[in-house]
């Protein structure tokens, strides 16, 4: 079974992305309580042979720990946000990110890699605003949050639909 590790920021259990995306927007951390303090990986498992977790999917589950020992859930929704940041040391920026949701409402923000990503883990992430919803209902694909992400139907790509 394919496994891999992504770094990512624990929100706690803001609201069910899926049936309202907008109800994570808000800002998490801040000054006495930075998000640098609640850095996590996620380690995603699937049995699909091309790494895709797709949500609600037995058997597709990604293992974290927030402090009290390993959990492993179900990948719930993932969703795709603008956002505002403060890093430790006051400097600010925008980006996009990822709100990561488990069955039992644990969610994590997760950013593709690049200069933003670098630099809020290099520097420390103090808060993070999320300001509005780009896109819904992403699967995650493993290894697939190395590059910018385009949004797009190509060759191969799933499709859900009601008779699924």
């Amino acid at each position: 079974m394919p496994v891999a590790t992504n770094y990512s920021w624990y929100l706690g259990t803001p609201g069910n992305i899926e049936t309202d995306p907008f109800s994570v927007l808000g800002t998490y951390g801040g000054p006495g309580n930075a998000l640098a303090n609640a850095v996590t990986t996620l380690e995603t498992s699937t049995d699909d042979p091309a790494g895709i977790i797709n949500e609600n999917t037995a058997g597709q589950s990604f293992t974290y720990d927030v402090g009290s020992g390993p959990v492993t859930q179900q990948l719930e929704q993932m969703n795709y946000y603008n956002v505002a940041y403060t890093l430790v040391d006051g400097s600010t920026g925008t980006a996009q990110m990822w709100m990561v949701q488990a069955v039992n409402g644990d969610t994590f923000a997760l950013m593709d890699a690049g200069a933003d990503n670098d630099i809020m883990q290099a520097v420390g992430l103090r808060s993070l605003e999320i300001t509005s919803l780009i896109a819904p209902e992403y699967s995650w694909q493993q290894g697939y949050h190395s590059e910018a992400v385009a949004v797009c139907y190509a060759e191969g790509t799933r499709l859900r639909t009601p008779q699924v």
